[in-house]
């Protein structure tokens, strides 16, 4: 699934659209569009769901039965994983008691959520219930831009009781164009990227960094890119 174009305050990132060289910029932006409203639909269904009022009974009720009750009521498929099941075969999970007939959906789930220390996750058409070292943030695709975080030195003036009209050379374009205000082009801010995530961050095989163009292409989670942002917004300011 592409990623959501991503705009941010002083152009730092630029919308997936933009860059798509291989397909032609209509065709680049008709594919985001139709996954963007197809990932709106989806987020608006679960809240739909989640909102809906269930009628639950459970006393001492496993994790399977959770899922095969809110399955039942919700009409939306909710898998246990094979470890949530050994779990509950060896009776290593906490079991749940609630009674209640209007009881909102997301509200019984995160009772159960807080009670076994299991979690609801988004699966596309259906819900996983999993434990938590199961559970791995998506990673998404973000472009990051090294144009935005560079000051183009010809354009600024000399210091005051200075001429330098003449003197000084003129950097190609570029060269100013990939490389940052701190002085890093792109695989010295690919580098400081991976360094400030730290290896352990770039053992999943759905996350990965690429330079070219001035661009920064980077796949991770969420969390990893609000640090990425954090670090660009600094060498550039």
């Amino acid at each position: 699934m592409a990623a959501r174009p991503f705009l941010a305050s002083r152009n730092l990132f630029l919308p997936l659209a933009l860059v798509l060289a291989a397909a032609p910029p209509a065709a680049a932006q008709a594919l985001e569009l139709h996954s963007l409203k197809t990932r709106l639909q989806h987020e608006l269904r679960l809240r739909a769901w989640a909102r809906r009022p269930v009628e639950v009974d459970w006393t001492a009720a496993s994790a399977l039965d959770v899922a095969r009750d809110l399955t039942r009521a919700l009409g939306l498929p909710i898998h246990p994983s094979e470890l949530v099941r050994e779990r509950v075969a060896t009776r290593d999970l906490p079991l749940v008691d609630l009674r209640s007939k209007h009881a909102p959906a997301l509200g019984a789930m995160e009772l159960v959520a807080a009670r076994t220390g299991l979690l609801f996750v988004d699966h596309g058409r259906t819900l996983r219930l999993v434990l938590p070292e199961e559970f791995q943030p998506e990673a998404t695709l973000r472009l990051y831009s090294v144009h935005a975080l560079t000051f183009v030195l010809r354009d600024f003036a000399p210091p005051i009781g200075f001429d330098l009209r003449g003197s000084n050379e003129e950097v190609p374009v570029e060269e100013l164009e990939t490389r940052t205000v701190s002085g890093f082009d792109e695989p010295g801010l690919a580098d400081l990227v991976k360094r400030l995530l730290g290896p352990a961050h770039w053992t999943r095989d759905d996350v990965s960094i690429d330079t070219g163009r001035g661009v920064l292409v980077i796949r991770q989670t969420p969390r990893a890119h609000m640090q990425i942002e954090r670090l660009l917004r600094d060498l550039g300011a």
